[in-house]
């Protein structure tokens, strides 16, 4: 009997993924069908009244670990249809542990941090660029800032956010716009803005440091 490896509910990202395919991409190796840990959950949480499923999806490599996710559940009333989204990964790569309190805390955490807002609830694509619904809003004597909702992915661990804020004069035209990049491993932060109008030149940069750090591990060695 395998015994749960104790996790720190308080310590994860909690990334997010608007359908299954998008999981899968990010976390390959695990199998499309998981295990129930537990159905239709409701939160206590009074932000958000939906049901939760949590399921655990197995390691092609090692079955006995893997990835605890929670999908919302939602009753449509017109259609009475119901519809499920895959939305957040709790845990990667552990034990399969059943512990209700563990996976309602972390859910609960989730959805205080917003990072249940960021994902649609059903499968129509999310329109493109960040659309008409910013984040906030901050009014100042000379205008406005708007920062807009993040964009978020995941690779190996890793959470990379962008996000781009606007600033508008008292006329509403658009005085600046920077795209803003946060890339984080859960301890070591590191955050960096980009005026919009300089992206492209830096995105070019960015590709020749990349070839310059190939060639100098190549010359480095094992």
């Amino acid at each position: 009997m395998i015994t749960p490896t104790p996790v720190d509910v308080g310590r994860h990202l909690y990334p997010s993924f608007a359908t299954a395919i998008q999981y899968r991409q990010n976390r390959p190796g695990h199998t499309q069908v998981p295990r129930f840990v537990f159905h239709a959950v409701s939160t206590s949480d009074a932000a958000d009244s939906a049901r939760w499923n949590v399921v655990f999806h197995p390691r092609v490599d090692q079955s006995s670990l893997g990835d605890v996710v929670a999908y919302r559940v939602e009753q449509q009333l017109d259609t009475d249809a119901i519809q499920r989204s895959l939305l957040l990964l709790l845990a990667e790569d552990i034990p399969f542990d059943a512990t209700f309190d563990r996976w309602d805390l972390a859910i609960i955490q989730a959805q205080r941090r917003g990072t249940s807002l960021d994902v649609r609830s059903s499968f129509a694509p999310a329109p493109e660029g960040p659309g008409t619904d910013p984040e906030r809003t901050y009014r100042r004597h000379d205008g406005s800032e708007t920062w807009w909702r993040p964009r978020v992915s995941f690779h190996r661990g890793v959470r990379i956010e962008t996000r781009i804020k606007t600033m508008r004069d008292t006329h509403r035209k658009i005085t600046a716009q920077d795209a803003t990049i946060s890339i984080t491993d859960g301890q070591h932060p590191r955050t960096f803005s980009v005026p919009v109008e300089i992206l492209d030149q830096v995105i070019a940069a960015l590709g020749v440091a990349r070839d310059d750090a190939e060639a100098i591990n190549l010359n480095l060695g094992p």
